[in-house]
């Protein structure tokens, strides 16, 4: 027992001080740098850093400017929310890559970023699972669950980001803010390219069609993306995923996977070319600029729709009328034709309708060529 806890109390007093042991040895032969680079990597915040050295280049307050600017061109009363989250699986680092582009791009000054900034509020997680980040777990998170199969009841204690996405999401819902989409980011070990999965719905049904405009609009932009090897179906041992979840239970469309190849993409002659995290930012880039593609296409659609509603509105309220023609404005009620226009008329009548009585007709149609006498021939019943 002596020599056991012996042991003990050695094993511990060195392993808390081999940092500054090894850190001591580091600095006393001139490796500092290499103890701050490899032993102790610093910790930097990526999106202050960002916003920063906008503000930095750009002058002070120019973010806050532009902001402002795209809430008064855009609106900002009646605007829905996107939300991207990515590394809920922690060997999926390419989810990383494609976050840090999304996130440089849509932080920046170009048109297209400033205008989704103005039509949407966008929550970003760059990382669901950080404690398997840390311990170096390639799927699972500290505690051995798998974080994408925790959607329908996650623990607050044992999954606490999943917890906290679906209580933002329920407050937005009971808040009455409508969630435009849910974007999750992925790597895939398997397929090539840049593909998503999403949420069935029956063909007869609107959101077949909305739930495809996204990765139709990322394959128009990039080879990177491949449209033909994105799925759309409901899986029994997916349904606790966070995009068939989410779909489900608060209503979202595009309610999305978005899977990276961890090897190579495809070009048109189906040539490999292998990824590279140059690839990959590029790939959030192009995520940005399909998004503000797609919400022009739906606030046409709202135009389009609240146009049909006004004129159907229109035609409820204004009760149909019986349009005259010009050459029967002019006719008198009680006008009735002379003999010499009964013989004339008389003459287009067939041998079998002789006997017909003419009710009422006017001499000036009688000469030109509308008629409204009753037992005329075929020529007269088509040129009426």
């Amino acid at each position: 027992c002596f020599f056991f806890f012996f042991f003990l109390f050695f094993f511990f007093f060195f392993f808390f001080q081999a940092e500054d042991g090894i850190r001591d040895f580091c600095l006393s032969r001139g490796l500092g740098d290499v103890y701050k680079r490899q032993v102790q990597p610093p910790k930097q915040d990526f999106l202050n850093d960002l916003i920063e050295g906008e503000t930095r280049d750009w002058g002070k307050g120019e973010v806050c400017a532009l902001r402002r600017e795209a809430a008064r061109k855009f609106g900002s009363e009646c605007r829905k929310v996107l939300v991207v989250a990515a590394r809920i699986h922690p060997g999926e680092v390419c989810g990383s890559h494609v976050m840090e582009g999304f996130l440089k791009f849509v932080c920046s000054s170009d048109p297209e970023a400033i205008e989704l900034r103005g039509r949407l509020i966008i929550k970003v997680v760059p990382m669901m699972n950080v404690d398997g980040v840390i311990v170096g777990n390639y799927r699972c998170s500290l505690s051995g669950h798998d974080l994408n199969r925790q959607f329908i009841a996650p623990d607050p204690k044992l999954h606490p980001t999943v917890s906290a996405v679906k209580t933002m999401l329920r407050d937005f819902r009971d808040g009455g803010v409508e969630v435009e989409g849910y974007i999750d980011l992925h790597g895939h070990s398997v397929k090539k390219c840049v593909f998503a999965y999403g949420p069935y719905y029956p063909i007869h049904v609107d959101r077949y069609v909305r739930v495809r405009i996204l990765p139709k609009l990322l394959a128009a932009q990039t080879l990177m993306f491949r449209y033909s090897a994105c799925r759309f179906k409901q899986e029994r041992f997916k349904l606790n995923t966070a995009r068939l979840v989410i779909s489900r239970e608060f209503g979202v469309v595009n309610s999305l996977t978005l899977e990276s190849s961890f090897y190579s993409f495809l070009d048109q002659e189906n040539k490999a070319f292998e990824f590279s995290s140059k690839f990959y930012e590029k790939m959030g880039e192009h995520l940005v600029r399909a998004l503000v593609q797609y919400e022009r296409l739906m606030i046409e659609e709202r135009l389009i729709k609240l146009k049909r509603q006004v004129k159907n509105q229109k035609k409820e309220k204004v009760p149909p009328t019986i349009q005259k023609t010009p050459r029967q404005r002019h006719h008198k009620a009680n006008h009735i034709p002379t003999k010499g226009q009964r013989t004339q008329l008389h003459q287009h009548m067939q041998v079998n309708d002789r006997s017909a009585k003419p009710e009422r007709a006017c001499g000036q149609c009688n000469k030109a060529r509308g008629t409204l006498w009753r037992g005329v021939c075929g020529r007269a019943r088509e040129e009426v």
